[in-house]
């Protein structure tokens, strides 16, 4: 699938999403990362970190393994999207 816009290959990388990892920046180039079955637990994870520590740098990230790519693709799930659960 050709894709013009990065709306549509944002889209096309979702299709094939195979997990989620919640990554927190522990400050100087370190990051503990936790992955993922369903977006739902790692929701909760996202959740509970800001709770305990609401200043904390964390991300969800959608992990993707499209069938024309050898690696996969991580792209960043916005806050908005999975709170409203639209991923």
């Amino acid at each position: 699938m050709k894709t013009n816009t990065w709306q549509e290959y944002e889209q096309e990388m979702l299709q094939h999403t195979t997990g989620y990892t919640v990554t927190e920046f522990k400050g100087r180039g370190s990051y503990e990362t936790r992955p993922f079955k369903r977006l739902r637990k790692a929701q909760e994870w996202y959740r509970l970190v800001k709770k305990s520590s609401p200043d904390s740098k964390i991300l969800i990230y959608a992990v993707c393994q499209p069938p024309n790519r050898q690696l996969t693709v991580s792209l960043p799930v916005s806050d908005f999207r999975y709170e409203l659960n639209l991923v």
